[in-house]
């Protein structure tokens, strides 16, 4: 009913420590499957937006998916390493790391941490629905995220994870899932 769309061998355990990276197009669910593995488990959540918001803030920048490019454009590192400068503030707690859009910023995880990445494949009709659902009061468009995301090969990032799951009504059994190969005594 919830299928676990694909795992690669040799990630099916992982330990307490092992970063969980979310990789996921907008409005996937990335954010909700990372809230029920932190509730279920302790891990802390840290969200890669948060440096563009912050980021977006301190330039008075209105526009998050141009001033996301713009940043994407200079490289992973500055994303990623305050992202980086978090996770090290958190100590050896389990992480949960949401965001990665582009190959590089996914590499240079891979090569500053222990991770699981996550996959989260949602089909566009029910993104599009969230979307629409939860707008606030951004200044991009639909059309803009999309046109974004396509540039920097999000979708196709998502193939390169670990495991991917299915992005629709399964926030609690993808939860599961990944939480059972970090505990193996873990119920759902």
């Amino acid at each position: 009913r919830y299928p676990l769309l694909m795992g690669r061998p040799g990630r099916e355990r992982m330990s307490a420590s092992t970063a969980i990276v979310i990789v996921g197009l907008h409005s996937s669910g990335k954010t909700t499957l990372a809230r029920r593995i932190s509730h279920e488990s302790g891990r802390m959540v840290l969200e890669m937006g948060d440096v563009v918001r912050a980021e977006a803030a301190r330039r008075h920048a209105r526009n998050l998916v141009e001033l996301a490019h713009s940043l994407l454009e200079a490289g992973p590192r500055f994303i990623v390493e305050r992202t980086l400068e978090k996770a090290a503030d958190a100590g050896n707690r389990g992480l949960i790391i949401v965001g990665p859009r582009t190959e590089p910023e996914l590499i240079h995880l891979q090569s500053s941490l222990d991770c699981l990445t996550v996959g989260i494949s949602t089909p566009d009709s029910i993104r599009s629905s969230r979307w629409r659902h939860r707008r606030l009061s951004f200044s991009d468009t639909w059309e803009d995220r999309e046109r974004r995301e396509q540039s920097w090969g999000t979708r196709e990032l998502i193939g390169l994870c670990d495991v991917v799951v299915s992005g629709y009504d399964w926030a609690g059994y993808a939860a599961d899932q990944v939480l059972a190969m970090s505990d193996p005594s873990h119920e759902p």
